[in-house]
C-alpha cells in the first residue's frame, strides 16, 4: 500500500500524531502491536496536568506551557475521558514555599488558591497526622487513558487514517530507495511512503539505529515503578510537591471498582534494554517507607479493618540525554528529524511527547516540522483496493489487574502480605455506585 506518512507507534504520541496529521488532509498508517498503546500511554497514571506541578517550582517552564496548552485541549475535545468532581491538591511542609508556588503559577496563568490543610485532611484521612502543612488546590483532574486514546482512534480513522498490526517493532522493517521509505513487515505487507515518524516510546533509540545505521543515539532510557492500590483510598489528587521520595496519588474510580495509583518522585533507574520491565530492588521497602511518612493515615486504616490489595507495574520514560543532564525533573517533548541519506530531505521523525498531557500540542509541532521539511506529501494516497479503516480496540489500563498483595500493618510498619483470593470480596467496599 502507499501513504504519505507512517507513524511507528499507536500510543498517545503515534495517535496525536495521526490525529493532527488527518486533520491537515495528510494520508497516515499506524504501526504497532495489537493492541496498541500497551505500553507507557495507558500505563501511565491518568493525572491531566494543568502545567502547575512544573510551573510551581519554576523548574521546567516549557513543560508547564506545554501541559497548560495540552490539559485545555484535551477538556475541551474529549470530555467524555475526563473523571469530574476530583480535587487535586499541592502539599507543602512549609508555608513560604506556599506562597512561591501561588505566585509561580499564576505568572502563568494556571489558576491555584491556598486552602486550609486541615480541611484536606478532613477530606482525606489518609493523610492523618501528616508533617505536610499547606495545600494549595490546582485545576489537574484523573482522566481514563484507555477511553480517551480509544475517542483519538475512532476519530483519526474517520478520517482516513489506517492501523497495521504487527507482532513486535523488530518486525518493522524501513528502507530507503533515495525516494520513499519501504516499511516491510512480518505479515508480508509492504508500505511505502514519504515520511516517517518514530512515536514508539522508549523503543526510538532502538528503531533509530536499524533505520539509520550508525546514527548516534541522543536518548537516555529509564524505568519507573508504579503502585496501585485497589479500594477506597483517597478521593483527591494528592501531591506532595518537591519532596523527593514524596507520592503521587492519583485516585481512579470505575464500575470494576476504586483505587488509587501512587508513584514515587525521582525513584527511577537506568535501562540499556526497552524489553525490562523487571521491578527494581527493594520497590516494596521504598513504597512503605514513603508512604508512612506522607500518608500515615493509611496506617490507621488498615488497623480499623480498612481492606486495601496491591500490585505494581513498571513505566518506560524517555528523555533527552542533554536535557537530562541539565535539568533530570525535565519532560519537554523532543521532535528529531534526520536525513536517510548526507544531504538530503529530513524524512525521518523521532517524537516523544514528555507528557501524555504535553501529546496533542507536541504532536502540532512536530507536524508542522514534518511539513516544512518534507516534499509531496499527499502525492501518495492511502485508498488502496481492500484498505480497511477499522478502528483498534486500545490496551486497557492496568488499574484492574489482578492484585498480588494486601497491605497490612506488623510491629507499627506498613507490610505487602501475599494476596489471599478470599480478600477479594472485601476490595471494592463501596464502590458499587461508581460511574466509570
Amino acid at each position: 500500500m502507499k501513504t504519505s506518512v507512517a507513524v511507528i507507534g499507536g500510543g498517545c504520541a503515534g495517535w496525536f500524531a495521526a490525529d493532527e496529521l488527518t486533520r491537515r488532509g495528510i494520508c497516515c498508517v499506524v504501526l504497532d502491536t495489537d493492541p496498541p498503546a500497551a505500553f507507557a500511554s495507558t500505563r501511565n497514571q491518568g493525572w491531566l496536568q494543568s502545567g502547575a506541578f512544573y510551573a510551581a517550582m519554576e523548574d521546567d517552564i516549557p513543560t508547564a506551557r506545554f501541559c497548560y496548552k495540552g490539559f485545555h485541549l484535551i477538556r475541551s475535545r474529549y470530555p467524555n475521558a475526563i473523571r469530574t468532581g476530583i480535587s487535586s491538591y499541592f502539599l507543602l511542609p512549609h508555608e513560604e514555599e506556599l506562597h512561591m508556588v501561588v505566585k509561580n503559577c499564576r505568572n502563568h496563568a494556571i489558576p491555584v488558591r491556598p486552602v486550609s490543610i486541615e480541611d484536606v485532611k478532613r477530606r482525606e484521612p489518609i493523610l492523618g497526622s501528616s508533617r505536610l502543612a499547606c495545600a494549595v488546590e490546582v485545576p489537574d483532574i484523573p482522566f481514563d487513558s484507555s477511553r480517551l486514546l480509544q475517542e483519538i482512534t475512532a476519530q483519526t480513522c474517520a478520517r482516513g487514517a489506517l492501523f497495521r498490526a504487527v507482532s513486535s517493532m523488530e518486525a518493522v522493517m524501513p528502507l530507503w530507495d533515495g525516494e520513499n521509505w519501504h516499511i516491510f513487515l512480518d505479515s508480508g505487507d509492504e508500505i511505502e511512503c514519504r515520511a516517517i515518524i518514530l512515536a514508539c516510546g522508549a523503543y526510538i533509540p532502538d528503531m533509530l539505529e536499524r533505520t539509520i545505521p550508525g546514527q548516534t543515539c541522543a536518548f537516555k532510557r529509564t524505568k519507573n515503578l508504579v503502585l496501585v492500590l485497589q479500594g477506597e483510598i483517597a478521593k483527591s489528587i494528592l501531591i506532595p510537591l518537591g519532596e523527593l521520595q514524596g507520592p503521587h496519588l492519583v485516585p481512579f474510580n470505575g464500575i470494576k471498582g476504586n483505587g488509587a495509583s501512587v508513584c514515587l518522585y525521582h525513584i527511577e533507574e537506568d535501562i540499556a534494554d526497552y524489553r525490562d520491565y523487571s521491578l527494581p530492588l527493594h520497590y516494596q521497602e521504598r513504597f512503605a517507607e514513603s508512604l508512612m511518612n506522607f500518608y500515615p493515615g493509611l496506617l490507621t486504616m488498615l488497623s480499623q479493618g480498612v481492606s486495601v490489595q496491591a500490585h505494581f507495574y513498571v513505566c518506560q520514560k524517555l528523555y533527552l540525554t542533554d536535557d537530562f543532564k541539565k535539568n533530570p525533573s525535565g519532560r519537554r517533548p523532543v521532535c528529531l528529524s534526520y536525513s536517510p541519506q548526507a544531504g538530503g530531505l529530513q524524512t525521518l521523525f523521532a517524537f516523544y511527547p514528555g507528557k501524555f498531557t504535553s501529546a496533542p500540542v507536541a504532536a502540532q509541532e512536530c507536524i508542522d516540522e514534518l511539513e516544512r521539511c518534507t516534499e509531496n506529501l499527499r502525492t501518495l494516497s492511502a485508498t488502496a483496493e481492500g484498505d480497511k479503516m477499522s478502528v483498534p480496540a486500545i490496551a486497557r489500563q492496568r488499574y484492574y489487574d489482578t492484585p498480588r498483595y494486601t497491605l497490612a500493618v506488623k510491629n507499627g510498619e506498613l507490610v505487602f502480605d501475599p494476596y489471599r483470593v478470599e480478600d477479594s470480596h472485601k476490595i471494592f467496599v463501596g464502590a458499587s455506585s461508581a460511574k466509570e
